[in-house]
């Protein structure tokens, strides 16, 4: 009964995981569209998703677009090296994450805080800003060729704001994660 249950609470924690990461910046995504739809199209688009059939698959589309945003920023910074830089700025020393599986063999609690904890705040603040930024450059581009609404240019603005809040506070978490790393080895030796 109790592995039963450790195993639904395991799935259970991965589901909700998996919402916090990809759903929550597909729909910021979607809204977008929604937004966009609504001032040029007389929300013709949300006229057609407003049947609950299409309201499921407007879910799993956004848990699809939430894996999209995640794989262009990984292309934007990683492969650029520009995650790097910023981590270097911040002194963000990356090795020590060597050092979690040993760590994490010894005491099963600390790896259910930093995984559950850091690294999937990481992601989502990751994510999001992923999200933000890819709505800042659909904007840009749309309003480049369309009369833009105030409305729609203050939602630009707020996209680019956003996603550099966001990259920073991935930038800070990181950096929280490595220094109780640190402190996680200094205790133990």
């Amino acid at each position: 009964m109790e592995s039963t249950l450790s195993e639904i609470i395991r799935a259970f924690n991965h589901i909700v995981r998996d919402i916090f990461i990809y759903l929550t910046s597909g729909i910021v995504v979607l809204m977008n569209i929604l937004v966009i739809d609504y001032f040029y199209y007389e929300q013709s688009l949300y006229k057609t998703i407003d049947s609950k059939f299409l309201i499921f698959v407007s879910l799993i589309s956004c848990y699809v677009i939430g894996h999209i945003c995640m794989a262009f920023y990984y292309l934007l910074l990683e492969l650029t090296g520009f995650n790097r830089i910023m981590q270097k700025c911040k002194k963000i020393n990356t090795e020590e994450e060597k050092l979690l599986p040993n760590q994490y063999s010894k005491n099963i609690q600390l790896y259910i805080h930093f995984v559950e904890r850091y690294d999937n705040l990481t992601l989502m603040r990751w994510n999001l800003s992923s999200a933000f930024f890819i709505n800042f450059i659909t904007t840009l581009i749309y309003t480049n060729f369309i009369q833009s609404y105030w409305q729609i240019s203050l939602l630009k603005f707020l996209f680019l704001v956003f996603s550099i809040l966001m990259y920073l506070l991935y930038l800070e978490t990181e950096k929280d994660y490595i220094n109780r790393i640190n402190l996680i080895k200094n205790i133990k030796h």
